[in-house]
C-alpha cells in the first residue's frame, strides 16, 4: 500500500522508535485473517498466538534500541508483530554481518533463544521478491545491498525458565567451555567482539542487579503472567547470564 493512500504515514527509521499501541486502529486485510495493516499510518502488523504473544512482548520491549527487533504490540486480547517497512531504516555504513552475529549472541545466550540464525549458504535463505534485495534467513530478514537487518518472531521458549530450580550460574558455568569456544572462533571475524561487549554493557546498565523494579515494570506491560517470585527469577537468571557473558569477553580480551 502507497503512503499516499493513508492520513498520517510514519516517515522516520521504525529502528529508532516504538509504536503507541492506543494511536493504532488495525484493520485486517482482506481475505487475509493474519495481516493487519493500521488505518492511519498504513504499517503492517501480522498477528500472533495469543500464548506467545506476551512473552514475545517481553523480549521486545527489552531490547528495542539495542538489538534491532521489531515492536510487538497489544491491542484488546490480541498480539501483533510489526512489520518494519525496510526502505524507511537507515542505511549502516559498515558491513553488517558482525553486528548480526554479535545479536545472534545475545539472543542465543541471554534470551535461550534458538529460532533465529543468518547464513551466507544461499540454500538456507530466499529473497521476498524476485528482484528483490531483501532476504528471509531464519526469522530475520536482511537486505545485504542496502545493509539493513530486522529480528522478528520471539516464541514463547525464548525466556522459558524453571522456577523450581533457580540453577542458572551452576548451568552456565558448566556451559562457560564450549560458549567460550563458540566466541573465540567469532573473535576472529573484525568488530563482533567490540560490538557484543557494547551491546552486553548496554543492557547491563540498563538492568542493574539492585533494580528489579524496572524490569518488573517491563513484565507488566508485556502481558507475561508471573507472579512476584518468578519475576525475580527471571530477572536473576538473565542478569547471570549477563554477567558470564560479560566475564567471558574480559577473558577473550585478556587473551590477546
Amino acid at each position: 500500500m502507497f503512503d499516499r493512500f493513508f492520513q498520517k504515514p510514519i516517515i522516520g527509521d521504525p529502528t529508532k522508535f516504538s509504536l503507541r499501541e492506543e494511536t493504532l486502529d488495525l484493520k485486517p486485510k482482506h481475505n487475509d485473517r493474519f495481516t493487519y495493516f493500521d488505518k492511519k499510518t498504513g504499517e503492517k502488523f501480522y498477528k500472533i498466538l495469543r500464548e506467545s504473544g506476551p512473552y514475545q512482548k517481553l523480549v521486545s520491549l527489552m531490547l528495542k534500541g539495542i538489538v534491532n527487533v521489531s515492536d510487538v504490540i497489544k491491542i484488546g486480547d490480541d498480539y501483533y508483530s510489526h512489520k518494519q517497512n525496510f526502505g524507511r531504516i537507515d542505511s549502516r555504513k559498515e558491513n553488517i554481518v558482525p553486528e548480526i552475529e554479535a545479536d545472534l549472541v545475545i539472543l542465543q545466550w541471554v534470551f535461550l533463544d534458538g529460532d533465529h540464525g543468518y547464513s551466507t549458504d544461499e540454500e538456507d535463505y530466499e529473497y521476498l521478491e524476485k528482484n528483490s534485495s531483501v532476504a528471509e534467513h531464519q526469522n530475520l530478514l536482511v537486505d545485504q545491498k542496502n545493509k539493513r537487518f530486522s529480528f522478528f518472531d520471539f516464541g514463547s521458549n525464548s525466556l522459558d525458565v524453571d522456577y523450581k530450580i533457580p540453577a542458572a550460574k551452576e548451568f552456565l558455568q558448566r556451559k562457560e567451555i564450549f560458549f567460550l569456544k563458540s566466541l573465540m572462533e567469532l573473535a576472529q571475524h573484525p568488530n563482533v567482539i567490540s560490538i557484543l561487549k557494547n551491546k552486553v554493557k548496554i543492557l547491563m546498565d540498563a538492568y542493574p542487579d539492585n533494580d528489579f523494579e524496572t524490569f518488573q515494570k517491563i513484565i507488566q506491560r508485556s502481558g507475561v503472567q508471573l507472579s512476584k517470585q518468578e519475576q525475580k527469577t527471571l530477572f536473576s537468571e538473565i542478569k547471570s547470564r549477563l554477567q558470564v557473558l560479560d566475564k567471558i569477553l574480559l577473558e577473550l580480551e585478556n587473551k590477546k
